[in-house]
């Protein structure tokens, strides 16, 4: 039997106005989409995040690609203990 690996992430999400668009950006993962507004910028996103995940899984990068987003994830301009000012978290749906 197969063993699956299971992998709950916190990533934080900058919501950002630009022009008649609202971007999903999560600088830890380099990973952005965008939607007319917040809910469809998510919906976006998630599914973003979703293709990202398989692809990295399948390229046998994943574990490196996090890893490297938790190092760098301190270098990030703006970043404190308390994380970005108006970032939500995201939970990518299984």
């Amino acid at each position: 039997m197969a063993r699956i690996k299971v992998l709950s992430v916190g990533v934080d999400i900058l919501f950002l106005k630009e022009g008649k668009y609202v971007v999903a950006y999560a600088p830890a993962l380099e990973l952005s989409s965008y939607g007319r507004n917040e809910q469809t910028a998510r919906k976006a996103f998630d599914e973003a995040v979703s293709i990202f995940l398989e692809e990295t899984e399948r390229k046998g990068t994943l574990e490196r690609v996090l890893l490297r987003g938790i190092r760098d994830i301190g270098d990030v301009p703006g970043r404190s203990a308390g994380g970005f000012g108006d970032a939500r978290r995201l939970t990518p749906h299984a």
